[in-house]
């Protein structure tokens, strides 16, 4: 998920697959505003768009009990304009956050969801293992029983 603080506030929420899957702003949101709209999806990692993360975003990381993402340098206009292209976002904050989202996807997600799709693992596991669970503690754990031969 990525987040713009400030007077307008927004959040994007890209799925395993890299997909939008929801875009919203507010004017003058309360930080229990965001935290309700973030709430309302399972978001793993909270994605900022500058280094260092503005102040409210490291407090909704916390508050969501997430990782956080900062990428190395802050992302250029004409990255985030270059990026956003084809997406319908209502005005600069939310190209922002969808910015930081789709940055954070590329960088902490894409391979480790293709190796795992490809080893066929489920998005829960996907989800699982971006929080910290080690991909072959869950195949074990949630896989049926092999049968002895004898």
């Amino acid at each position: 998920m990525g987040f713009d603080a400030g007077t307008t506030a927004a959040i994007a929420v890209v799925n395993y697959e890299g997909e939008l899957v929801s875009l919203w702003s507010k004017r003058n949101a309360s930080f229990s505003d965001v935290l309700l709209q973030a709430a309302k999806r399972h978001v793993t990692i909270v994605a900022s768009d500058r280094k260092p993360p503005a102040r409210q975003c490291k407090r909704l990381a916390a508050a969501l009990k997430t990782k956080l993402f900062a990428p190395r340098q802050p992302l250029s206009k004409e990255f985030k304009l270059s990026c956003t292209k084809g997406y319908a976002c209502a005005n600069q904050h939310e190209r922002d956050a969808l910015a930081a989202a789709l940055k954070a996807y590329h960088v902490l997600v894409e391979n480790k969801a293709r190796k795992i799709r490809k080893r066929g693992g489920s998005t829960l596991v996907q989800r699982m293992v971006l929080e910290g669970r080690r991909f072959t503690e869950l195949v074990y754990r949630h896989s049926p029983p092999q049968r002895l031969k004898r």
